[in-house]
């Protein structure tokens, strides 16, 4: 019997599961693979191989997790932030920020040619066969750069809770154990990370009880005395944890005021300042707690929908509340029912879900661990208002507690148990939302479970994921032309990947990540970018296909120095467009065999 073999001539399906393999009913079995490792699937059709990783700089703790954060201002502004253990740091065009500026340490002996960090600077040597400070007359030592870093309050362990949005210059960063920080940049090297100071608001209902609030004077620093501790943190009066909380008082029978604890003195009785003053210093029952506090907890997500700053709160009280800022002013949650005024509500569902997430595209959609929402005004057409709001559970997949990417008109979470990648989209038909599954096909890529997902639109719109095993993936996205197929991309030398961030690049869109590898016995944490694969066009000499590499352009050179974080590895390296022995890297150096103005090692 003749055997056919038919042409294969699109990649564009990816790899697929062993459960696709009886399945030439689908159109997706002449377009995919058994294996896609370190290919990616053009829009186009091809499979081109990718380019390596660049090594740009160490984890400030070798032995910590580090998250990247990615802060956009524009194309020629982005930044790549590496958030470790209570600390930023911030990186742009394919390095770490720093400003330049010449000293010399006053007293420290460094190894000749050494680049080290040093109490807040690098320092580098420039004296040949000198080991020590050089002499006042002729400073050899010179401070290179400053670190430019800033403190955090988030451990490593808090890391993967958080979750941001940006507006221009600013990025709010929220995590439920933490009051929401305002990262704030005034240059490449000025970043300033502050708790945001809200603005009267948001609150829980008014008191409802007998219970009255007195306060000692109508403005500056005052005490406040209860008359009981019923309705107060349900009946044990103040705690420490409502230190920092807002506290909204009517003494007089017309005038609002609101205050923030700054100490508890007792169930009954805190000291606070007065941030709007009152009519009058009256005992009062017409009060009103805030929602957020360390007792009730914080926001859990935040994005920014119809020129309102929002945020989903994980609190124990309202573990399915939506508070949105006054119109045009997102640090104002004064209460009011005008159409500019703040938004409070909560998702009414028949299971108390966390929402795990919220992003603002036609609709606010908003995913919990039981479904999927979609907040809409009560008004044909309108924006959302205080008295506007129409809330619908569209579908019921579930969402794992990780930032999903928007792509388009659609928003591509992560399923409950972290093992599937759905979309989110409006369907026209149905005049509702449907999720659908972006895995059915190829579910052994995503089966270890994922832990991240990133977005690069240029070059080739690509889904970038991390599993828990530390494998990098990604799944080629352009549904419009129904292309949609996964490759992963094991790094070299076992590297596991343990965050991911794309910002703007030149030309493209850079892919950053954060590698862990083991390096002369020790454990190492490595930030590293993902080059673009050789353009048609392109010069072998231009070839870079190695991870964790650096390249030299200049003068011939026999030996490449600088190589310190691959010590003891044996290294592949191209020279001069032709393939080098192999070399193992020794005192942070490589001796190559021929001359060469172009080499790339890793």
């Amino acid at each position: 019997m003749a055997r056919a073999t038919p042409i294969i001539s699109s990649f564009t399906g990816g790899e697929v599961s062993e459960l696709i393999y009886g399945r030439p009913d689908q159109n997706r079995y002449y377009t995919s693979s058994r294996r896609c490792e370190n290919f990616i699937c053009l829009p186009q059709g091809p499979a081109e191989r990718r380019g390596g990783t660049r090594f740009i700089e160490r984890a400030k703790f070798p032995d910590r997790k580090v998250r990247l954060i990615p802060f956009e201002f524009s194309d020629v502004q982005a930044y790549a932030i590496e958030a470790g253990d209570h600390y930023f740091r911030f990186y742009m065009e394919k390095g770490r920020i720093a400003a330049a500026g010449p000293a010399w340490a006053a007293s420290a002996t460094y190894a000749k040619d050494a680049c080290v960090s040093h109490a807040g600077f690098v320092w580098r040597s420039l004296q040949s066969g000198n080991n020590s400070r050089p002499p006042d007359v002729s400073p050899a030592w010179w401070v290179v750069a400053t670190i430019c870093e800033i403190e955090s309050p988030y451990g490593a362990d808090d890391l993967p809770g958080l979750k941001w949005c940006q507006s221009g210059d600013v990025m709010y960063i929220v995590h439920p154990k933490y009051a929401p920080r305002r990262l704030s940049r005034t240059g490449h090297a000025a970043w300033a990370l502050d708790i945001v100071d809200f603005v009267d608001g948001p609150y829980l209902e008014e008191n409802p009880t007998s219970t009255t609030l007195s306060l000692s004077a109508m403005s500056g620093a005052v005490t406040i005395y209860a008359s009981s501790a019923i309705g107060i943190n349900g009946g044990a009066g103040f705690v420490a944890g409502d230190v920092g909380r807002l506290i909204r008082l009517k003494p007089s029978t017309t005038t609002w005021g609101y205050v923030k604890i700054t100490a508890v003195n007792s169930a009954l009785s805190v000291n606070a300042v007065v941030h709007q003053n009152f009519g009058a210093a009256n005992s009062t029952a017409a009060w009103r707690l805030g929602l957020w506090s360390d007792n009730t907890g914080w926001p859990s997500a935040v994005t920014i929908h119809e020129e309102r700053l929002t945020f989903a709160s994980a609190t124990k009280l309202r573990p399915q509340r939506i508070d949105a800022s006054k119109t045009g002013d997102f640090e104002c949650f004064s209460p009011g029912t005008g159409d500019a005024d703040p938004i409070s509500f909560s998702v009414g569902s028949n299971k108390v879900n966390k929402i795990s997430w919220i992003s603002s595209m036609r609709a606010l959609l908003l995913g919990t661990q039981g479904g999927e929402f979609a907040v809409i005004s009560s008004g044909s057409g309108a924006a959302l208002t205080p008295t506007g709001i129409d809330v619908k559970l569209h579908t019921r997949s579930g969402c794992a507690n990780i930032a999903p990417v928007e792509v388009g008109q659609a928003v591509l979470f992560v399923q409950r148990l972290n093992r599937k990648v759905r979309e989110m989209r409006y369907a026209y038909e149905s005049d509702g939302y449907a999720t659908p599954s972006l895995t059915w096909w190829a579910d052994h890529v995503t089966r270890t479970g994922v832990l991240e997902l990133a977005y690069q639109q240029e070059p080739y719109s690509l889904i970038w994921a991390i599993r828990s095993d530390g494998q990098l993936i990604a799944m080629t996205y352009l549904p419009e032309e129904q292309v949609s197929g996964w490759h992963r991309h094991p790094l070299a030398d076992n590297g596991a990947v343990e965050s991911i961030a794309v910002i703007p690049g030149d030309g493209a869109d850079q892919l950053w990540i954060v590698v862990r590898r083991v390096v002369n016995g020790a454990t190492v944490r490595y930030i590293e970018i993902l080059e673009d694969p050789l353009p048609l066009d392109g010069s072998q000499a231009d070839a870079y296909y190695v991870d964790s590499g650096l390249s030299y352009a200049g003068p011939p050179v026999s030996r490449l120095t600088g190589l310190d974080h691959l010590e003891g590895k044996a290294v592949q390296i191209l020279a001069g467009g032709g393939v080098h022995p192999e070399r193992t890297v020794s005192g942070g150096a490589v001796d190559l065999a021929w001359p060469a103005i172009k080499v790339h090692v890793g």
